[in-house]
């Protein structure tokens, strides 16, 4: 394969790689190698991503995300390189949400929720100050039945979501409130402790100062709770953030996501809600950002929104995707069988 300047135009890619998308839509779009250098060797596609980043670039603004099907990657070590020329950072998922093993290098597992479940569409980490602005995605083995990664135009829910709701999320921002159980808690259902992780787990330690202190370098307030647990806490000005490359302003904030509901757990709502009640420090409540709660009418909207706008296509092996983590939200469908879905985090 030729090798060219490091600004090369779209009709120059055209050239090297097939185009398709869904016939639902623009999102996401699938590249396919023509040039077969770039089908068997890793060293290529990586210097290929590396010389076509612009024009990759735009492509990734325009349609949100990007499948590269049929490109020379076959292990973990291969993903592991492919996007070195991306920032990530040093925290990695320290804090996060769900818990997951660091396989490689900025590679992490795919989040561990129960293979029964639907994963909802999210932005990820858009319940904190820095999350990223991009997110990869590497299949080794797709699932017997399921399992694809779910995408959801945020530009289209932004248009679709009541004014009214979007206007409070943006003036009023959202109030993020988390509760680490200690490891000692256990209510005795495996899905409820998996979902509520133990700040031992979060943070990787078992010291109640390192804890805090990592809560503090995510910008997080932090205290502990009488029961031992740990409670943080995050205000985000807004919820409705420009994005980062070109300032379209979109709705991105992780009150979907961090709102216990049937919509977001569904049939686990009940043993949520007879677990925690009314007094036990729950894992997720949020707020608008003055403390004042959101109304069930905008809760509503914004699920079926969400559900309205999302999508999803069955992996290959071999398949990596890139996310616009502000553009477009991911989730996870339910599935059978094995399955090896690996992430990157880059900013």
């Amino acid at each position: 394969m030729s090798t060219k300047t490091a600004q090369r135009g779209r009709s120059t890619l055209e050239s090297e790689v097939r185009m398709t998308t869904l016939e639902s839509g623009r999102l996401p779009l699938f590249l396919q190698p023509i040039d077969s250098s770039l089908q068997d060797e890793s060293t290529t596609f990586r210097k290929w991503l590396v010389e076509n980043q612009e024009p990759l670039e735009e492509l990734l603004l325009e349609h949100g995300a990007i499948v590269f099907r049929g490109f020379a990657v076959r292990s973990t070590s291969d993903f592991s390189h492919l996007f070195e020329h991306y920032p990530s950072n040093d925290v990695g998922y320290r804090g996060g949400a769900a818990p997951r093993a660091e396989l490689a290098p900025r590679v992490f597992e795919s989040t561990r929720v129960p293979a029964e479940d639907v994963l909802l569409a999210h932005q990820e980490m858009s319940y904190l100050p820095d999350p990223p602005t991009k997110v990869a995605f590497y299949c080794q083995l797709p699932s017997v039945s399921g399992g694809e990664t779910l995408v959801c135009d945020m530009r289209a829910v932004t248009r679709a979501l009541p004014a009214s709701f979007v206007d409070a999320v943006a003036e009023k921002g959202v109030q993020y409130k988390r509760n680490f159980r200690d490891k000692a808690i256990e209510s005795g259902n495996a899905y409820l402790d998996g979902m509520h992780r133990s700040w031992q787990s979060a943070f990787e330690t078992d010291d109640p100062a390192e804890a805090i202190a990592n809560c503090t370098d995510m910008g997080l307030s932090a205290e502990w709770l009488d029961d031992g647990s740990l409670s943080a806490s995050y205000v985000a000005p807004t919820g409705i953030r420009p994005h980062p490359a070109n300032g379209e302003l979109v709705w991105f904030n992780q009150i979907a996501g961090s709102t216990f509901r049937p919509e977001s757990i569904g049939d686990r709502y009940k043993a949520y809600q007879q677990y925690y009640g009314t007094t036990k420090p729950k894992p997720h409540e949020t707020n608008f950002g003055d403390g004042s709660p959101i109304e069930d009418s905008d809760l509503r909207a914004l699920y079926s929104t969400l559900f309205a706008h999302t999508l999803r296509f069955p992996w290959s092996a071999g398949d990596v995707m890139l996310v616009d983590n502000w553009f477009t939200a991911h989730g996870r469908n339910s599935f059978t069988g094995l399955r090896n879905v690996q992430v990157s985090l880059l900013y």
